[in-house]
């Protein structure tokens, strides 16, 4: 048996299955066949496609995180406010050239957190990675930025 998901969200897809002989006319007892799929959907609310930065000047990093089965996520159960595995940063060519912790928004219960591009005139990734080693969950999301004088 295989299940594949979510399938709304291609980015976050993953795969789980599951081998067994099953014998007819037997039952399967308890929960029956479970399948699990990990992770996280991390979902950019800004900075949105194309942004334009300013060199030196802060921007606004947001997301959502909704768990890959489809249950929302609560904060305290995926790490913040501790911030332990969540962090935006600012990717140039495969090398990270900056990273922050992501910190919630209390009123919207979104990480949310602001940082600053390094000074050079460049096309970059502005990654926001989620993650929960304890329960293997993790999430990314990548948006293209264009740094300006």
């Amino acid at each position: 048996m295989t299940a594949e998901g979510p399938l709304g969200s291609p980015e976050a897809t993953q795969r789980s299955s599951k081998t067994l002989l099953l014998v007819p006319g037997e039952d399967i007892l308890g929960d029956g066949i479970v399948l699990e799929i990990h992770g996280f959907i991390v979902k950019t609310l800004a900075p949105q496609v194309g942004t334009k930065v300013k060199v030196g000047m802060p921007f606004e990093v947001k997301v959502t995180v909704t768990m890959a089965c489809g249950c929302p996520t609560e904060p305290a159960a995926i790490g913040i406010p501790t911030n332990s595995g969540w962090s935006a940063r600012l990717v140039r060519e495969g090398n990270v050239e900056a990273e922050v912790p992501m910190q919630i928004c209390r009123a919207c219960r979104t990480p949310i957190r602001a940082m600053s591009p390094s000074p050079r005139r460049d096309r970059s990734n502005c990654e926001v990675l989620a993650m929960d080693p304890v329960n293997a969950n993790f999430g990314l999301t990548r948006e293209d930025l264009t740094i300006i004088p």
